[in-house]
């Protein structure tokens, strides 16, 4: 279970307990009311661990006609804690009076003896409420027997101890699932693993179809839609995530079976698709749903290397109207290189309102003339950093004078980067005194990476005495990357001790793969000792890319638990690296999947790209292998 996370109301829960357990302390019922899934139990559950002795036994009757048997006998004993979870079971049903009449005499006689009821306010109420004038009184002991109880509310969120669950979520993965999808922690943990189970394992003629339109939300949510999502986009998508067959089996009523399997109401708190307010006032927004937050989380750590089909791309285009919604999935299309797509998206974006699809749409463009006009729009609608973009323009056009003025006027409009892309024009100019200048203001303004290039203008001139405290500054300013470099320097010099304090530093910030990157850079220079030896610990430090170049490529069992890790970790640097293993043993259809799946996991690409040289463009641009 997770590690448990104490609230307000567990310190008087316990208080109540503590003066229980004396030996001359009376019998003693306590009701633990809160909504279903809030954490009643568990928190009877700690209470009980934490203040009851061992010596006291525990009862926990397996139904009401037991616990009736047992009262009768005048049980339980002295040293006892009568466990009632979900009591209205026993209070609500046929046996509901006589019950509550034996715990009325037990709770008069001897203790010590703890009864500890669970129950959920709606059922609390309707146990509780007086009965209407002239009416029958149907409960009228169990009236009575709550009225006596210590009453114990459990709320139902972690909002006034939020803090806690991010202390601990650090060191509990359980928690750490959860805690980014807010303060309803123990609704996210118990109902979680169900709407897992429900759209993994789908039953009924249609469940299939309702897997598909969930399956199709999740991908939504996690390339950028943060708008609700239409009926008629799940609608038009869903084909693309189904077989031939599962297409064949559906009826003219599929869409409305398979979206009634998709509500489903999973532990009676949660739902695959629900409702959406609506932004003022009451009720919930025609025509669109939501996706499960528990859900949410999932498809991004389970699909993250799966590349949505044609039928989800096409019916985006139809159906979403908000220019940043289409910005993102033309970004995420972009990554996976479904490159038509991403125009399309990126023009149904600009015609939307997205200023930033303007720029994207640019990058793109062969035509330097169409991609000047669209900088421009982009800079009257407000986007600075397309300044930045046609000084780069500029420079390739070898108009130095026409970039710095581009350069210096995004500076004016407040984007620091500016003077990062000059010190990096004069840099290539050699002028490299105006180059560091540029670079220390570029990081006196925010701009981190200013340190880690100056440190390397240093570096690149011998100057190793100036560049190791510049690289430490940027490492100490959030740039750990800068660590294989500054390893590098102390190995060079022949400072190793310093070196493997550098290594252990990148596996500390929980980066070992880093190491691989730089086990390339030794064997690139010849050093094929020094990149086995790193190699080894980026392995012995649990890095899945080392892993595999540390493995025995004709063991299968191995690679296949390989490639599931690398998956499930959206590591695009093992998956690619299982390619070439594959290209190795001329497998070229096995590598293409695997290269395609490091492709797709589009969170992780660009760094990807940068920092493995499988091969680039003469402009800078990403070669995929295949």
């Amino acid at each position: 279970m997770p590690h448990y996370v104490p609230r307000t109301h567990d310190a008087r829960l316990r208080e109540h307990l503590r003066a229980a357990v004396d030996a001359d302390a009376a019998p003693l019922l306590v009701k633990v009311v809160g909504e279903s899934c809030t954490g009643k139990t568990r928190t009877a559950l700690e209470a009980v661990r934490a203040v009851v002795p061992d010596t006291f036994e525990l009862v926990f009757p397996a139904d009401s006609s037991g616990l009736a048997t047992l009262l009768d006998t005048g049980a339980p004993a002295p040293g006892t804690v009568l466990w009632l979870d979900e009591a209205q079971i026993h209070l609500a049903g046929p046996l509901g009076e006589d019950i509550a009449a034996a715990l009325l005499r037990r709770l008069d006689a001897e203790g010590p003896l703890i009864v500890i009821a669970t129950l959920w306010p709606v059922h609390h109420q309707a146990l509780t409420a007086a009965p209407a004038t002239n009416s029958l009184d149907p409960h009228h002991l169990v009236r009575r027997l709550l009225a006596q109880a210590r009453s114990i509310d459990v709320p139902d969120t972690f909002a006034d101890d939020f803090h806690s669950v991010r202390h601990l979520s650090v060191r509990d993965r359980s928690l750490s699932t959860v805690v980014e999808l807010g303060s309803t922690v123990t609704q996210n943990l118990a109902a979680g693993p169900d709407l897992v189970r429900h759209f993994e394992q789908p039953s009924g003629r249609h469940g299939r179809h309702g897997r598909a339109l969930v399956a199709a939300a999740m991908d939504a949510r996690r390339l950028g839609v943060e708008s609700p999502l239409p009926l008629h986009f799940l609608q038009a998508a869903a084909p693309g995530y189904l077989t031939d067959a599962e297409r064949a089996q559906a009826d003219n009523d599929w869409f409305t079976d398979a979206f009634d399997h998709s509500r489903t109401l999973i532990k009676r708190v949660a739902v695959s698709l629900p409702d959406m307010p609506g932004p003022t006032g009451m009720g919930a927004l025609p025509g669109v749903v939501g996706l499960a937050d528990y859900l949410q989380q999932h498809g991004r750590r389970t699909r993250r290397a799966v590349c949505p089909p044609a039928a989800f791309w096409e019916a985006a285009l139809a159906h979403f109207d908000q220019g940043d919604d289409l910005f993102r999935l033309g970004f995420a299309a972009r990554l996976r290189h479904r490159l038509q797509w991403a125009h399309r998206l990126y023009w149904r974006a600009a015609e939307a309102g997205s200023t930033p699809a303007l720029s994207h749409l640019a990058d793109g463009s062969a035509d330097t003339h169409v991609a000047e006009r669209l900088y421009h729009e982009a800079v009257v609608a407000g986007d600075t950093s397309a300044l930045l973009r046609l000084g780069s323009l500029r420079e390739n056009a070898h108009d130095p004078a026409g970039a710095e003025v581009l350069y210096r006027q995004a500076i004016t409009a407040g984007d620091a980067a500016g003077y990062a892309c000059l010190g990096g024009m004069y840099e290539r100019a050699d002028d490299l005194k105006e180059a560091e200048r540029l670079y220390q203001r570029a990081f006196e303004q925010g701009i981190v990476g200013g340190l880690a290039s100056r440190a390397r203008l240093h570096a690149n001139a011998g100057n190793l005495s100036a560049a190791i405290p510049l690289y430490r500054q940027a490492i100490n300013a959030g740039v750990t990357s800068d660590l294989i470099f500054l390893a590098r320097i102390h190995k060079e010099s022949g400072e190793h001790e310093a070196a493997e304090a550098c290594y252990q530093e990148v596996i500390d910030a929980g980066e070992a793969d880093n190491l691989i990157h730089l086990a390339e850079m030794y064997r690139r220079l010849g050093d094929q000792e020094g990149a086995a030896a790193l190699i080894r610990r980026a392995a012995e430090a649990g890095a899945l890319g080392a892993l595999v170049l540390t493995s025995d490529p004709h063991d299968e069992a191995a690679a296949r638990s390989l490639y599931d890790r690398a998956l499930r970790a959206g590591d695009d640097t093992a998956l690619t690296l299982l390619g070439k293993l594959r290209d190795r043993f001329h497998d070229q259809d096995g590598a293409e999947h695997l290269y395609v799946l490091a492709a797709n996991c589009a969170s992780q690409q660009r760094q990807f790209f940068r920092r493995w040289p499988y091969g680039l463009d003469p402009d800078g641009t990403p070669t995929p292998a295949w």
